[in-house]
């Protein structure tokens, strides 16, 4: 698209090489991570693990024209916390290991715990395994791990939450977690998202959980 521009609108020849070579290296990263999530997801599938996508991994499949668009460090994933012994297990067999041990000591502190391949590391992101979806639980109100998951659609053969709950939870997630910056890929994030509610018409459902569950100051935060 960058070609499209007229010459005095495009960025100097070096930047534009540099997009490049980050796109490509991109959307190389793209295809390792939809092989490593068809094996992750094809086992939860296999043994009735119910699970969402969440951030990066789920906004490249769902929001972007081409997955290579949107660069994450780790892959998400949200369980059950009923379920989340057994989808910790299953990484396990597949190859995964943590060191953490936080389900068992703070869950009802924390949300996730991270895995890392034992013997592909640098070819295999992070899984980063959520058993909640919020870690201000006392502040963020609206929805548990199962609300989320009942709500999420399939996309790509892959399960990601709905347009309504990704875009409650990226502000929640921006305004406790980044409140001190400012993430530009963030700010693309909500307004794909937006466009993606304004197609669905769920603009109402969205307000009203909003006003529901006492949230407008968290979403109009983030949204400034």
């Amino acid at each position: 698209k960058i070609k499209k521009l007229d010459q005095n609108l495009r960025p100097p020849q070096a930047i534009y090489e540099s997009m490049q070579k980050i796109y490509l290296f991109a959307s190389i990263s793209s295809m390792r991570v939809e092989c490593q999530l068809n094996e992750i997801v094809g086992t939860f599938d296999k043994d009735d693990v119910d699970y969402s996508l969440l951030k990066g991994a789920a906004y490249s499949i769902f929001l972007y024209e081409k997955p290579g668009l949107r660069v994450f460090n780790d892959i998400d994933i949200l369980v059950r916390e009923k379920n989340y012994l057994v989808a910790r297990s299953i990484l396990e067999k597949i190859g995964y290991s943590t060191n953490d041990n936080i389900f068992k000591e703070l869950k009802e502190i924390d949300i996730e715990e991270t895995f890392t391949h034992k013997n592909n590391p640098k070819n295999k992101k992070p899984i980063d395994l959520h058993w909640a979806i919020h870690g201000c639980r006392k502040m963020v109100k609206y929805g548990d791990e199962d609300e989320y998951l009942k709500n999420s659609v399939s996309i790509n053969k892959y399960k990601i939450l709905s347009p309504t709950d990704a875009f409650i939870h990226s502000a929640c997630h921006n305004s406790l977690i980044h409140s001190h910056e400012l993430i530009i890929k963030n700010i693309i994030v909500l307004s794909l998202l937006a466009h993606k509610i304004t197609l669905s018409g769920d603009w109402n459902k969205f307000l009203k959980i909003v006003k529901t569950h006492d949230l407008s100051e968290i979403t109009l935060f983030s949204i400034r």
